[in-house]
């Protein structure tokens, strides 16, 4: 349903993604603490309930992704996501979903000033419209996701203005469908990418009033340097530019609530620089994002 995933591995887990979300304010999504969420792969009901289980704790939050490999329809009326996922957000009343939604399906790629003009509104209109009429009309949208990796459609970086524009655009769409209540988590990968031209946060930001929650994608690497030690990699991901110390600054600054809607650890002895199976990177993130606000 989705384009593979870095993950390999999460402590004893295999390709699972665990979001910790680190909430203030009135969002739905708000949380005192940090709170735990799920990826189990696409549509994984039963995963995920497994997975609760095992941590004798409930997950608050599921993750799924939008399928953009396909066609324009696949992304309006994703009827696999949503009959999966209704009952399980219906049944307890701290659920969310959490979706990571494309703004761009790969035929269209690159076409920002397009979005930005209106010209798929319809789609997004009509994908609000489904998960609300489906109990998911709470989700936390995670809308053009990465969008500072290079190889995304809707990559920022080959038109900043225009992807803002039709960010914004996007999210008024949505929120005007009747019984909208959707969080909208906006969420790069961390770190600068070969190649791109995104170099600060603010270059690809589309402004407060369309942003609920700042996230950022980090996993257990230290690119390009496959012998660093897990204390290098951590002291690597604080400071790197995009990465954890930008990302809790920038957060602060606009008054926002961070998430961090995938992090994990990625496989030893790969040009990556992944750590492999990695307990300080786990313990590290689980007690920064607890003292960073």
């Amino acid at each position: 349903m989705r384009r593979p995933r870095r993950l390999l591995s999460v402590t004893l887990l295999a390709t699972l993604i665990v979001a910790i979300v680190t909430q203030t304010g009135a969002n739905p999504a708000s949380a005192s603490s940090p709170t735990l969420g799920l990826y189990s792969g696409s549509a994984t009901v039963s995963a995920t309930n497994s997975f609760s289980t095992w941590l004798g704790s409930p997950v608050t939050y599921a993750t799924d992704y939008v399928d953009y490999t396909k066609t324009w329809m696949d992304v309006s009326t994703p009827s696999w996501l949503i009959n999966a996922w209704s009952p399980w957000v219906a049944a307890a009343p701290n659920r969310r979903l959490v979706i990571g939604v494309p703004l761009l399906i790969n035929s269209a790629a690159g076409q920002l000033s397009a979005g930005a003009a209106g010209s798929f509104d319809g789609y997004f209109r009509t994908l609000a419209q489904n998960l609300v009429s489906n109990h998911l009309g709470s989700s936390v949208l995670r809308l053009g996701y990465e969008m500072n990796h290079t190889g995304n459609p809707w990559y920022a970086g080959s038109d900043p203005a225009s992807f803002n524009s039709y960010f914004a655009r996007t999210v008024t769409v949505m929120r005007s469908v009747p019984g909208a209540a959707f969080t909208f988590d906006w969420n790069p990968l961390a770190g600068i990418e070969g190649g791109s031209s995104l170099t600060t946060f603010d270059s690809f930001y589309p402004g407060d009033a369309y942003v609920d929650v700042i996230g950022l994608d980090n996993y257990d690497i230290k690119w390009g340097d496959s012998t660093s030690t897990p204390a290098q990699r951590w002291s690597w991901m604080l400071s790197r530019p995009l990465g954890l110390n930008d990302h809790a600054a920038f957060a602060a600054a606009h008054n926002k609530p961070m998430s961090f809607p995938e992090w994990g650890l990625y496989a030893a002895g790969t040009s990556m620089g992944g750590g492999g199976d990695n307990p300080y990177y786990i313990a590290q993130m689980a007690s920064w994002s607890q003292g960073s606000r």
